[in-house]
């Protein structure tokens, strides 16, 4: 939706001593121009739907202007596991947005506290499939 924040949740199973995604589900959520709200219900239903062994290793999230993590995106994230990534992507995810240049990449490290992942950080632990 053009003129709102949108969300999604990358899951993935462990294997080969990587986690590799194998799905991405768009959460039932409520959304505006400067947030997305997704219900406590609704991330309990994901958890209990997600397949033996996976699990949620992700949140990307866009922002209407620049990628940054907002007091509210460290507050509120999917999970609250150290290793658990938080993917900004700027201008609401349109079609300019370069992969990764542009978005910003941030990893917990304990709960409420996120560092940022460098470039070079984002390429190697990032891996994608084209």
């Amino acid at each position: 939706n053009r003129g709102v924040e949108g969300v999604c949740y990358w899951v993935a199973l462990f294997e080969d001593g990587a986690w590799d995604v194998i799905q991405v589900i768009k959460p039932d959520a409520r959304a505006s121009s400067g947030r997305v709200d997704i219900p406590t219900e609704e991330n309990r239903r994901i958890t209990e739907s997600l397949p033996q062994g996976a699990a949620v290793i992700a949140q990307v999230h866009s922002h209407l202007g620049s990628a940054f993590h907002s007091d509210r995106d460290d507050r509120n994230p999917y999970s609250f596991e150290p290793g658990f990534l938080s993917i900004v992507v700027p201008w609401g995810a349109n079609e300019s947005v370069r992969w990764p240049l542009d978005v910003k990449v941030y990893e917990l490290v304990s709960y409420p506290r996120w560092r940022p992942l460098s470039p070079r950080e984002v390429a190697r632990r990032v891996v994608t499939s084209g």
